[in-house]
């Protein structure tokens, strides 16, 4: 049985999560997933997962979704919620020498010359196409002067949104600090596809980005399922450390065209796991 996102603040909010640009999610019984058959959920290799339908504000699937656990890069999505809150795409942005810190150099980088210029749209880019550490504490330090002022806007923003069990220590997803639940980064990850820059950078293959006077760069992305044939994938952020497992929000349009998004964490299959589940959300239920 299909049940509800109760871990946002009111099933009211919820509402005020556009599915578009242009247009709100109505929330209506005539929205409400039908079940087809009683088949049981499949099993799948990550220990916390939740899949919901955002046209009807309903939990088709859920795994220890209250549970809290290391996130990885899903922590860039509040870095890119608040840059797209704070700047203009075309925003230019000096990469700092922080950027080449020995923390950020052990995540995914790009190789982003200090002192180069970029543009707020290509360093998004790169944040999220291919999870980019420097492109992401770029912006951090832009916005706020240091990363750790940076985290402090991150951890506000996580309380406006009612994210009570979700906290961060970096802008870019290394530290173990970085801890959310399945239902409030399905939450978070609700907020960030409302922002045409995000949504649509959450869903490109690959981009060439360029710093002023410099060489271009070609971000590809790190989501293996907008190859797939399968299904209709809109976006997806990924992320992956030791302590994290490989971890996953994705977004897909169903059969009957509904939005459903997928969150996966501590995964040893991510991509795997999330056919499974969504094979078995769009058989067992009209959504």
């Amino acid at each position: 049985m299909a049940g509800y996102l109760y871990a946002t603040p009111s099933m009211n909010d919820w509402g005020k999560i556009e599915s578009a640009p242009d247009k709100q999610i109505e929330i209506s019984a005539a929205h409400f997933p039908v079940a087809l058959n009683n088949t049981p959920a499949p099993q799948i290799s990550a220990e916390y997962a939740l899949a919901f339908d955002a046209d009807s504000a309903s939990v088709l699937y859920e795994k220890n979704a209250d549970e809290p656990t290391p996130i990885a890069s899903l922590t860039k999505l509040m870095t890119a919620l608040i840059v797209a809150e704070k700047l203009n795409p075309e925003d230019s942005v000096i990469i700092p020498k922080d950027s080449r810190k020995q923390s950020v150099l052990l995540t995914k980088v790009i190789g982003l010359p200090v002192g180069s210029v970029m543009n707020v749209r290509d360093l998004v880019a790169g944040m999220l196409i291919t999870s980019a550490g420097d492109a992401a504490l770029s912006l951090a330090v832009d916005i706020s002067g240091t990363e750790e002022k940076f985290v402090g806007e991150m951890n506000q923003k996580a309380r406006e949104l009612n994210l009570q069990r979700t906290t961060f220590s970096d802008a870019f997803g290394l530290s173990v600090g970085d801890i959310s639940t399945p239902r409030e980064l399905t939450w978070l990850f609700a907020h960030a596809w409302r922002k045409p820059l995000l949504r649509e950078m959450l869903g490109v293959k690959s981009m060439q980005i360029c710093p002023e006077k410099m060489k271009c760069y070609i971000v590809n992305s790190t989501n293996a399922l907008l190859e797939n044939t399968e299904f209709k994938v809109l976006g997806a952020k990924t992320g992956t450390t030791d302590v994290a497992g490989e971890c996953l929000v994705l977004a897909v349009e169903s059969p009957q065209g509904s939005t459903v998004f997928l969150t996966l964490l501590k995964s040893t299959d991510r991509w795997g796991d999330a056919k499974k589940i969504l094979r078995w959300a769009f058989e067992n239920y009209s959504i």
